[in-house]
């Protein structure tokens, strides 16, 4: 990524070093990048949507606290991401993309990956097609 950094990554960034406490990866895995570009489509018969690898940073709002976190992929219907916090399934939350478009998000399940990383799935609520589908 160039030097320049567009205003959102800046605020986003600037909400992450706010966050109560931001995701760290186990060390077998890594970041490629905090801000990627264009992620890669794919579809798999598993999956109702196509879905993107997109790993970058987000921001998790649950309640009036903000946690750090890494979307790992992203379709219409909802988001996979890591998070230092359990998401317990059913909970309800708020995911704040780079672009600083606010999702509502319901959690599908929370798998405990070491002491501050959990994978976690979502769906986004109130979903109903193309017309809640993230920009």
């Amino acid at each position: 990524m160039s030097t320049a950094q567009t205003s959102s990554q800046i605020i986003v960034d600037a909400l992450w070093k706010q966050a109560h406490s931001t995701v760290q990866l186990p060390p077998t895995m890594e970041l490629h990048s905090p801000h990627a570009k264009s992620p890669p489509k794919i579809h798999t018969a598993l999956h109702s949507f196509d879905w993107y690898k997109w790993q970058t940073r987000c921001i998790l709002l649950c309640g009036e606290t903000l946690f750090g976190i890494l979307s790992r992929d992203l379709s219409r219907s909802g988001i996979g991401f890591y998070s230092p916090i359990e998401v317990r399934p059913g909970e309800t939350a708020e995911v704040v993309l780079p672009s600083l478009r606010v999702l509502k998000i319901k959690s599908l399940h929370s798998t405990k990956l070491n002491d501050v990383c959990y994978e976690c799935g979502a769906c986004f609520r109130g979903n109903t097609g193309a017309s809640s589908a993230p920009a």
